[in-house]
């Protein structure tokens, strides 16, 4: 991968929306670029800190990185480059408001009344005072009964991605002003993900860094005690017990990105290593640092991640899948998957296709296939397991079914992570179906 490139952004003139970009992580400047509206973002002072070991954080470079990891793992993300202005290193945003004040918040949303929302947040809220911690309750009841928060597709999505994604750049100032959706030609969308500045070790020295890395247990103590913007009722969510977590819509989200970015890692590591260590006497990003980005990201993925996947397909029966695509876990989200897919069951079953439809639409079963072994295994909630050959003496128009649709998802074996798929076919209270009777 070619070097990125560092812009000399001294001679770009301010524009008319100069002034209006509010948040605390440092000054702010709104220039115009070919035509364009940008947001200069400078490195922010450490003098107010307590014992500060620099003397600028690198909050612009962990903007630019920690959006490009978001982009190159498929995300939309603001568009943003690193440059110099007034003899420091800045990261330029692209403003992605095509009007000003489109951006609204989730902080300001919030304060939308609704009387649903309002009985709803009395009964879920802890009695926490730490205003900083963003109760997981607090926010997942906003997005289920906000009245437009709720309408927003793909909303719980995002938010779990920015979860995930967050723990693996250490991310941890996703408040409620650092995430958003767009106001445009009168209809309410979500907003690019921005505001990564808090991504990495910004306000840490290389020679700290490189002190760290030199001592395994440490090093492993460092991710170990990464902290999130969130808490669980009164306890505070560290990056480590991010699996504590306990809502499936989490494990559906970890089921499809996570994979993604195991896939992406190789990429992310290149990408870093584009960076220039130096430009024109001003340092940019230095090996070590680098090294222990990369480094970092490696490890909160095999000890933080991973097992989120594991618990994902173990616990909650989400399919692992690669790419964006769909996850699996019950008769709805199946259905979905086969819409997805163009299954069509006149094309495959003929004139028994509204019976083969019906029977999948309401009998309780599991299947699971592994296209590389050839093996398929059904299983009814009675815990009782058959192979298709089985099968076919215990009920033939099952049986039928079942071989349909294991033809058609050969078709897609290429989305199955290690070649497997497994769908699980349930209600809540699912009924026993015994296929021996």
């Amino acid at each position: 991968m070619d070097k990125i490139t560092i812009y000399e952004l001294d001679n770009y003139q301010t524009n008319s929306r100069n002034g209006t970009y509010g948040g605390k992580a440092g000054d702010k400047e709104g220039i115009d670029i070919n035509g364009e509206a940008w947001i200069v973002k400078y490195p922010k002072s450490t003098r107010e800190m307590r014992k500060p070991l620099v003397s600028y954080t690198t909050a612009p470079l962990s903007e630019f990185i920690g959006s490009h990891v978001y982009q190159i793992l498929g995300i939309d993300t603001h568009d943003t480059i690193l440059g110099i202005r007034n003899n420091k290193l800045v990261v330029a945003c692209k403003d992605f408001c095509k009007t000003e004040g489109a951006l609204r918040e989730i902080r300001t949303l919030k304060n939308i009344y609704n009387k649903e929302l309002a009985e709803k947040l009395e009964t879920s809220l802890s009695s926490t005072s730490d205003s900083h911690l963003i109760d997981l309750r607090d926010i997942l009841t906003h997005l289920e009964y906000n009245p437009i928060l709720k309408n927003i597709p793909d909303i719980k999505e995002r938010f779990w991605e920015q979860v995930i994604v967050d723990v693996l750049i250490n991310n941890n100032d996703r408040n409620n002003g650092n995430w958003g959706v767009l106001y445009e030609d009168g209809n309410f969308r979500l907003a690019p993900v921005f505001d990564n500045g808090a991504a990495f070790s910004n306000k840490t020295p290389d020679n700290k860094l490189a002190e760290t890395m030199k001592y395994p247990e440490r090093f492993v103590q460092s991710a170990d005690t990464s902290r999130t913007i969130y808490r669980i009722g009164d306890k505070e969510l560290y990056a480590k017990n991010i699996s504590d977590i306990n809502e499936p819509d989490f494990y559906r989200t970890a089921a499809k990105i996570i994979p993604v970015i195991k896939e992406k890692m190789n990429e992310i590591q290149e990408f870093i290593n584009s960076i220039p260590e130096q430009y024109n006497g001003l340092i940019v990003c230095s090996e070590v640092r680098k090294d222990f980005y990369f480094k970092s990201m490696q490890l909160k993925l095999e000890r933080f991640l991973e097992p989120v996947l594991a618990k994902a397909e173990k616990e909650f029966g989400f399919v692992t899948l690669k790419g964006n695509d769909t996850a699996v876990s019950n008769r709805n989200d199946f259905m979905d998957f086969l819409n997805v897919k163009e299954f069509d069951f006149r094309d495959t079953f003929g004139s028994a296709g509204n019976d083969a439809e019906y029977i999948i639409k309401n009998m309780d079963f599991s299947m699971t296939l592994n296209f590389e072994k050839g093996s398929v295994i059904i299983q009814d909630f009675g815990g009782k397991q058959y192979s298709l050959d089985e099968l076919q003496t215990k009920d033939k128009d099952f049986c039928l079914v079942c071989k349909g649709i294991i033809e058609k998802l050969k078709e897609f074996s290429e989305y199955f992570e290690d070649k497997t798929f497994s769908a699980f076919l349930e209600e809540n209270q699912p009924k026993r179906t015994d296929y021996e009777d």
